[in-house]
């Protein structure tokens, strides 16, 4: 990572998992070497793994130090996924909140 640095990568974003443990759900992602990573670094550091609610997005930068965290599968799934309200007491996403979310998410798809 710091040779990544060395070279002049001013953002890096850390997975953490193997390339062999990719498509093996069972397998968590190595947040403690996210964070060494991190620590080894000065410039910024995205987290990606595990991230399936807001509430881990949370965990995982405060367990890493990462300044950001990335999350693929679980937004495809609820593209609200980053939304604030989950935190709150009854923020939990209503079904027709859900379906206009994806259809926004298809349509700048089509647009973009």
């Amino acid at each position: 990572a710091r040779m990544i640095e060395r070279s002049g990568c001013c953002l890096l974003a850390v997975h953490g998992r193997t390339r062999e443990q990719k498509d093996n759900s069972a397998t968590r992602a190595d947040w403690d070497q996210i964070r060494a990573v991190k620590q080894a670094l000065s410039i910024p550091v995205l987290a990606n793994g595990n991230i399936r609610h807001l509430a881990d997005a949370h965990t995982c930068m405060e367990y890493t130090g990462c300044d950001g965290v990335l999350s693929a599968e679980s937004l495809l799934e609820d593209p609200a996924l980053f939304d604030a309200r989950r935190l709150q007491p009854g923020g939990e996403r209503k079904v027709v909140e859900g379906v206009a979310h994806t259809l926004e998410y298809l349509r700048l798809c089509v647009a973009h």
